[in-house]
């Protein structure tokens, strides 16, 4: 899968996450928005979808989509949807 299309599945899953909740916020981990709970994938690409995914949500966050606390352990506490960004 190209580079943009994996951008594009995180920030589906992410904003799937976060819609039906809005405007709560909510904690996650990379393992949450890659699908990677319970999988059986090996350590390397385990390592490179979470990798894809902090640049996704860094990204996102950058240009003002979501908020978030960004910690350096993969995990992303009280991340919510911008409201000018919310499409209902």
């Amino acid at each position: 899968m190209s580079n943009i299309n994996e951008f594009y599945e995180y920030s589906g899953r992410l904003f799937a996450l976060l819609y039906n909740i809005f405007p709560q916020p909510k904690s996650l981990h990379v393992y949450h928005i890659a699908d990677l709970i319970d999988t059986k994938e090996t350590a390397e690409i385990i390592k490179t979808k979470s990798e894809k995914v902090v640049y996704t949500v860094k990204w996102l966050y950058k240009y003002g989509y979501i908020s978030l606390d960004i910690t350096h352990t993969g995990s992303f506490n009280d991340i919510f949807l911008r409201k000018k960004h919310y499409i209902s």
